[in-house]
């Protein structure tokens, strides 16, 4: 009989530790990034009538980020550029931006729950798409889904407690902690995405049989 366990340095310790630690050494340049795309993000949506589109039409810049934390993660070579990496295929993340709305729209209006669940189910998206630039949108989006079978609670989770520590860092510091934390979110998020891809252990439990008659 076998037993699966949770996928190999996924636990919050474990991840946080791991974000932290990557960062040194990149924590400004990583900083610059954060500030970068919230500048982006924020003068974006204020452009007057089309304000609204812009988390659809900036989506290949969420994935260049996402790509900058994996990046760190993985300790591979940075640059300004890599943010910028994923316009290269412009239409296909904001499709797979869409697409994942769709789906997660679709979800919600059975129930609340079923919408916040598809949610978490497709959160791997970009992640998967960066890994794999042939893939379609659809095959991201399944391959999100495998990825992330039996770890959705386990995000909800720890988004739980990366919102309360940002939360009490930020009133106790008045904001100034901001600058240590978003770079480590965003980090902590790849490091997670990085553990579940990876095949959870498999062990064998002994069974023990007794033979005879039960009194």
């Amino acid at each position: 009989m076998a037993k699966e366990i949770i996928s190999p340095g996924s636990s919050f310790s474990e991840l946080s530790k791991l974000s932290w630690n990557s960062l040194k050494g990149k924590r400004w340049f990583a900083l610059g990034i954060s500030l970068f795309s919230v500048v982006i993000y924020y003068s974006a949506q204020n452009i007057p009538k089309i304000g609204w589109l812009t988390g659809y039409l900036l989506a290949p810049l969420t994935a260049g980020t996402a790509l900058f934390w994996l990046k760190i993660i993985r300790n591979e070579q940075l640059g300004w550029n890599v943010i910028f990496t994923p316009f290269n295929q412009y239409l296909r993340f904001v499709w797979a931006n869409l697409r994942v709305l769709i789906f997660t729209i679709l979800w919600g209006l059975l129930l609340i729950i079923p919408g916040i669940i598809a949610g978490y189910r497709y959160s791997m998206t970009f992640f998967v798409m960066l890994d794999n630039p042939e893939c379609s949108v659809k095959e991201a989006m399944t391959e999100s889904s495998q990825i992330m079978y039996g770890h959705k609670m386990q995000l909800f989770g720890y988004g739980i407690l990366l919102g309360l520590i940002t939360l009490g860092a930020t009133v106790i510091t008045l904001g100034v902690a901001l600058f240590w934390l978003l770079p480590w979110l965003g980090t902590f998020y790849a490091a997670f995405y990085d553990s579940i891809r990876r095949q959870p252990e498999i062990i064998a439990e002994e069974t023990e049989t007794v033979s005879g008659e039960i009194a």
